[in-house]
């Protein structure tokens, strides 16, 4: 593999996972649940746990749901940001682990609604979780490369 090609895949495996990234921060206002004949964006949702002590028929502890609904930003923005830990951007191990811990968060939520059925399946949840898992994806693929690894090696 040429030095033209390994450069072109690089970028392309960055342009995956801001890709994903960005289809993460895109469902944050969409719809995740449907509560009370009402669609709640996942920010909407989360004050709503904090607000009520307990919501029947939704169990206990919903203020560790909540905070899972505001780490998926966070988390978001933090593997985003490991990226340009050098110039020009590159995937690394740290990429991984945030990418992975944010497919963790989304797939967490996901089994939460699903298990508690508010409205699931909800445009937010689906989006969030094709953008989390597209990049996991580049993020493992980018890192099972070594740099500079041509096609003979």
């Amino acid at each position: 593999m040429g030095a033209a090609t390994a450069t072109n895949r690089r970028r392309s495996l960055v342009v995956g996972l801001n890709l994903g990234i960005a289809l993460v921060f895109l469902s944050v206002p969409m719809p995740w649940a449907r509560v009370a004949g009402r669609s709640r964006s996942g920010p909407d949702f989360a004050d709503l746990l904090l607000r009520l002590p307990e919501i029947p028929g939704l169990g206990p502890h919903l203020e560790i749901v909540a905070l899972l609904w505001y780490a998926v930003p966070v988390l978001a923005l933090v593997t985003w940001l490991t990226q340009f830990r050098s110039w020009p951007p590159t995937l690394d191990g740290w990429t991984v682990i945030g990418a992975g811990l944010l497919c963790i968060v989304v797939a967490l939520l996901m089994a939460w609604l699903a298990l508690r059925g508010v409205g699931f399946p909800q445009a937010g949840g689906v989006v969030a979780s094709i953008g989390a898992l597209t990049a996991l994806a580049a993020a493992i693929v980018a890192r099972g490369r070594r740099p500079g690894a041509t096609a003979g090696e």
